[in-house]
């Protein structure tokens, strides 16, 4: 295995600790948990440093996420092709009220990929624990606050580690769909219920549109949702000339899908819609295992797969009642479940609550996957800056096949790093080599001797 995330991080955190007094008499941790909240992001917390992410690991990740989302859609066309779109809606639990959102050509032929992959680690390595393919994932804009804290210290993030915001990637790749669309404007459409994407705790889209609109100049750039969505955007003239991309979740419309039929009607190119929540759903995981599916597959494929994706089964009524008896070995999840929700470890769970949990008429709905034991990393928690062992989640943002370091999610209690329950908290690992981390910890510890 590559080295560690917190042997590669080592001097780095005992740097920032050794900063502590610089970080307390600049108030930084303060500041900008200040400004998290002025953004929307009250259900978000920061960890008291941020880190680096080995720049290799990084970019091999990143080769191979993007390998198996090209998977998925050559294992999505050979479903099509062998058993049926209506099969396949099937196979993926699509609702039938949702079924005529699903943008078949974008699916099996895709242009406009946005993802946050999943990422843990464990003594064997790495592997893709969630694949958060949607264009509303959130908080890569985590990167940004993370810059400013570096910034605040004197180590200037472009100017050591030459690292642009994943925000500014985005910002490319959403202006270039725009130019192919000929469009006259971009709109990042919210949606109204809870307040928007702000309003339910998570940060506004504010800062995408600044770097969508510093990329796309001269085309405007807006935030709507379905109430502020402007009356000229809906003529059959300005319609097609508008791009939206969708920055909300489908279950969030509360209109039954109203107002997005009708700017498909009007022809309204929406990027993202239904073949989200298919590239999502958690069946991936079985379906990458199965072994009628890796025969349409590579050897390189079948190799990628083994090494990054832990085996899973779909669950029956014949088989569940073995992954029951063995279930500290698994941990369960609900097919279609976003955001550390439908998730039961075996090892905290009864055999009677997972009986009742994967009863006869819901089992069919779950997977059983292999548990993988997170590899623990030491480090603050809080302002304490006292050294404490926590479970983490890294999430790797692709913008086509572009990766731009890594999200980090810790917890000190649970193998569900959750940001939304429990103790979760944010930060980000900026890609960096040796030469570069070690130019960072020279920088933080000269600054740390000047500022005491």
């Amino acid at each position: 295995m590559s080295t560690s995330f917190g042997q590669f991080n080592e001097d780095l955190i005992r740097a920032l600790i050794g900063a502590r007094g610089v970080i307390e008499r600049k108030a930084i941790l303060s500041q900008q948990a200040a400004r998290l909240l002025e953004e929307g992001g009250h259900l978000l917390h920061f960890l008291p440093l941020n880190f680096v992410f080995d720049e290799n690991d990084c970019a091999e990740l990143a080769t191979s996420a993007s390998t198996l989302i090209n998977v998925q859609t050559r294992i999505l066309n050979h479903l099509v092709q062998s058993v049926g779109r209506e099969e396949t809606l099937r196979l993926f639990r699509v609702p039938p009220a949702m079924q005529r959102f699903v943008n078949w050509e974008e699916l099996l032929n895709p242009t406009y990929l946005v993802a946050r992959l999943d990422i843990i680690q464990s003594e064997s390595g790495y592997h893709f624990c969630e694949f958060n393919i949607d264009s509303c994932v959130a908080a890569a804009e985590i990167f940004e606050f993370a810059e400013d804290y570096f910034n605040e210290l004197n180590v200037s993030v472009q100017d050591v580690l030459g690292r642009r915001p994943p925000l500014k990637t985005f910002g490319t790749f959403i202006a270039e769909a725009a130019r192919r669309r000929n469009a006259a404007r971009i709109v990042i459409l919210d949606w109204s219920v809870g307040g928007g994407s702000a309003g339910k705790g998570y940060l506004s889209f504010e800062r995408m549109r600044r770097h969508v609109a510093r990329e796309a100049a001269p085309l405007p750039v807006f935030i709507a949702d379905e109430k502020s969505y402007h009356p000229e955007w809906l003529t059959p003239a300005e319609a097609r000339r508008t791009l939206v991309h969708r920055g909300f979740m489908m279950d969030e419309m509360d209109d039954g899908g109203a107002f997005l039929d009708r700017l498909l009607q009007l022809g309204t190119p929406v990027v993202n819609t239904y073949e989200s929540e298919i590239r999502m759903n958690k069946i991936w995981f079985a379906l990458f295992h199965d072994n009628q599916t890796s025969q349409i597959l590579t050897q390189h494929e079948r190799d990628l797969i083994r090494r990054y994706i832990p085996y899973t089964s779909e669950l029956n009524p014949q088989n569940v009642s073995e992954f029951i008896k063995h279930k500290d070995h698994y941990i369960f999840k609900a097919k279609q479940s976003f955001g550390g929700q439908g998730i039961r470890l075996g090892e905290e769970a009864s055999d009677e609550e997972l009986k009742e949990l994967l009863s006869e008429d819901n089992v069919s709905g779950w997977i059983a996957q292999k548990l993988v034991d997170v590899l623990p990393t030491t480090f603050p928690h809080n302002e304490s800056f006292s050294d404490e062992s926590q479970n983490l989640v890294f999430g790797m943002y692709l913008y086509g096949s572009q990766a731009d370091g890594m999200l980090v999610r810790a917890s000190r209690r649970s193998k569900i790093v959750n940001v939304t329950a429990g103790d979760a908290k944010l930060a980000w690992a900026i890609c960096a080599n040796e030469a570069t981390k070690a130019a960072m910890v020279s920088r933080l510890r000269e600054g740390s001797s000047a500022g005491q």
